[in-house]
């Protein structure tokens, strides 16, 4: 049974510029990933692959690799497979009120490299790999520390009351996302607790390169850092 879904107004642009490409270079592109010796492990990464089938347009490729780990990330989360996927996507591209009867047929010439283009491995181990880089039931989405400064005042009376002194303390805001929804937290710091926490980011750092040097790399497995800064990030 296909899978039931409608078409966010947001993803139509990439659909329409997969459909533009034709199913001769959407070939081309999986006969590129499906030659790699790597897999890639970052959504960063499977771009940067995929543009070099398209003359190294970033935003063509992406315009591909995000309705891809989307679609992949449907699948595995509804227990469903791929010709399910495929053939809902079909039935809701038909439904469009957008598209022309020549632009519809556009589409259904390509879903056969489409599909190939699901089934190729280094498209499903980046989804795989993203999926388990967030599946924590609390996402972090920012932080900022405040300094606070609160004044001591005297014990005088109202016309002789004046500033002593003044204490200065920060603030910990915590931003981070659930399935509830947004939320925030603050917490209060002392100069030791913010330097113990910058200890401790320093220390999270170097733990994770000794792990990618002594397990991955001794495994000959690859590993990615989510979020670390390379010369594919965005």
């Amino acid at each position: 049974m296909p899978t039931q879904f409608r078409i966010p107004h947001d993803q139509l642009s990439d659909l329409a510029r997969i459909r533009d490409l034709g199913s001769a270079v959407l070939q081309d592109v999986v006969d590129h990933l499906s030659g790699v010796e790597r897999f890639p492990l970052s959504p960063s990464e499977l771009r940067r692959l995929v543009a070099s089938v398209l003359d190294g347009d970033p935003e063509l490729a992406d315009s591909i690799v995000r309705p891809l780990l989307a679609l992949n990330h449907l699948v595995r989360n509804r227990s469903t497979d791929v010709d399910s996927v495929i053939e809902g996507l079909s039935q809701a591209v038909d439904r469009l009120e957008q598209w022309t009867p020549e632009q519809k047929g556009s589409w259904h010439a390509i879903e056969s490299p489409l599909r190939a283009l699901f089934l190729c491995d280094a498209v499903r181990m980046v989804s795989k790999a993203t999926e388990l880089s967030y599946d924590y039931a609390n996402l972090f989405q920012g932080a900022r520390i405040f300094t606070d400064v609160r004044p001591v005042f005297n014990d005088e009376e109202e016309d002789k009351l004046d500033i002593d002194a003044a204490v200065i303390s920060y603030t910990l805001r915590l931003h981070f996302d659930n399935r509830d929804g947004n939320h925030s937290l603050s917490i209060a710091l002392d100069e030791d607790d913010i330097r113990t926490i910058q200890k401790q980011c320093d220390r999270a750092l170097r733990k994770s390169q000794v792990t990618r040097r002594r397990v991955c790399q001794a495994a000959n497995i690859p590993s990615v850092i989510f979020g670390e800064k390379t010369d594919d990030t965005d």
